[in-house]
């Protein structure tokens, strides 16, 4: 099976502006969401979110540095 991912927050974008998006992707072919802590954004909070509004997207992190986690 092929998988399709996109990588959120989207520039300059909102993070409740992502909501339409994020539950288009599954009918789109998207079947994973990533996110990274680059640039001072979180990125936990992202996946949350895509978690809540769309359950069947699989979540993924790639970059959180251990030691901003506090």
């Amino acid at each position: 099976m092929t998988r399709w991912g996109l990588t959120l927050p989207l520039d300059g974008v909102p993070l409740h502006a992502h909501r339409a998006l994020v539950e288009e992707l599954p009918g789109l072919g998207y079947t994973d969401v990533w996110s990274a802590e680059t640039a001072g954004t979180d990125a936990f909070t992202p996946l949350a979110m895509a978690a809540a509004w769309s359950p069947t997207l699989r979540l993924g992190t790639a970059i959180v540095p251990v030691h901003t986690r506090g």
